[in-house]
């Protein structure tokens, strides 16, 4: 059997992956959810690297890139541990104007070996193909509506409504993770604009507070055309950005 990844590799799945399990096991009212994409502010191919940090202790790295691909987006996350022993390379396939997921395909490599998913999105199902060595698994969710796979929150905070008091709710859809997959409630809501400095420089930001049954994150994202993502708190890891191209 395959030990479970490190620390940090956890504490990612936790942050993008927005705690899903946390998510279905509470019991909430109803949230009204919508599509939250108001408008798509970067230009493809773009890059941004990100240092990890836990407790002011260096972690790992992150990259993110958007790749144009006809009339869709590749948005990818690329994670390192600071030995390089550990990589993780996450990719969604979305429409180029809604951000709503086609595909995503991730690989997770270590010590121990490698891990593959496969996830297909259909009209009204997500098929999620996990494997690692004999260890197969397919999975099948039915999708709520206004639903967004978890792997492009971070391009996607990017892309909503940014003025103060803006609020929306909408479906979280953790796919190629260890857990089964599932679905959880986000809701976004835009705070202040304030200035921070981060290795990148100094930045004039908004910052938002992203919450899912009680857990909140905060997001500071770049108050200029390309919105850049600057600052990430998921709760388990600091990013801060490096360089953006």
């Amino acid at each position: 059997m395959r030990s479970g990844p490190p620390r940090w590799v956890v504490a990612i799945l936790a942050g993008v992956g927005l705690l899903l399990l946390a998510a279905c096991a509470a019991e909430t009212e109803p949230v009204a959810t919508q599509d939250v994409v108001s408008g798509v502010p970067w230009t493809a191919p773009e890059t941004a690297k990100y240092r990890l940090l836990d407790d002011g202790d260096l972690k790992g790295s992150a990259v993110l890139r958007v790749e144009r691909k006809d009339e869709r987006l590749r948005l990818s996350q690329e994670f390192e541990d600071v030995d390089a022993t550990f990589q993780d390379v996450v990719a969604v396939v979305a429409d180029a104007a809604s951000l709503k997921p086609e595909t995503v395909e991730r690989t997770i490599e270590g010590p121990d070996g490698e891990r593959l998913w496969q996830v297909e999105y259909g009209p009204r199902q997500v098929v999620v193909r996990q494997q690692a060595d004999d260890d197969r698994r397919t999975d099948r969710l039915e999708l709520p509506p206004h639903a967004y796979d978890s792997w492009s929150d971070l391009f996607l905070w990017r892309t909503i409504d940014f003025r103060r008091g803006y609020t929306a709710s909408y479906n979280d859809v953790g796919t190629a993770i260890l857990a089964k997959p599932q679905t959880g409630t986000t809701t976004l809501e835009v705070i202040t604009t304030e200035r921070i400095t981060v290795p990148a420089g100094s930045f004039r930001v908004w910052r938002l507070e992203v919450r899912l049954e009680g857990r909140v994150q905060r997001v500071w994202i770049a108050d200029r055309p390309d919105r850049a993502l600057v600052r990430y708190d998921s709760g388990n890891l600091l990013w801060e950005l490096e360089s953006l191209e």
